[in-house]
């Protein structure tokens, strides 16, 4: 299964400097809501999208997949995103959209 979020980035940051800690930050952000059963860890995400002129411009919207085997996961996701929610991946922050 898959679920895909939008976000509104309320900072600009370069791609070269997001990326560097991204998949890191993601990680961190995510892994407590998927919880820490014996399906933790069974989820993956993929990069932030469409990124224009090598930077996160504030502002602008951006989405990730995130995909799973196990749909419990992909449900309590799905469920703790709130929109207008303020979140931080790493240094930048969003608002969640949709």
């Amino acid at each position: 299964m898959r679920i895909k979020i939008t976000l509104n980035a309320l900072s600009s940051v370069s791609q070269d400097h997001f990326w560097k800690q991204y998949f890191t930050d993601m990680h961190g952000f995510l892994a407590p809501v998927a919880g820490k059963d014996e399906d933790y860890g069974k989820f993956c995400f993929g990069n932030l999208f469409p990124v224009t002129e090598q930077k996160i411009i504030e502002g602008k919207e951006y989405s990730v997949i995130i995909s799973s085997p196990e749909p419990k996961i992909i449900e309590k996701l799905f469920f703790s995103f709130e929109i207008d929610k303020t979140v931080n991946i790493g240094e930048s922050k969003f608002k969640v959209v949709e």
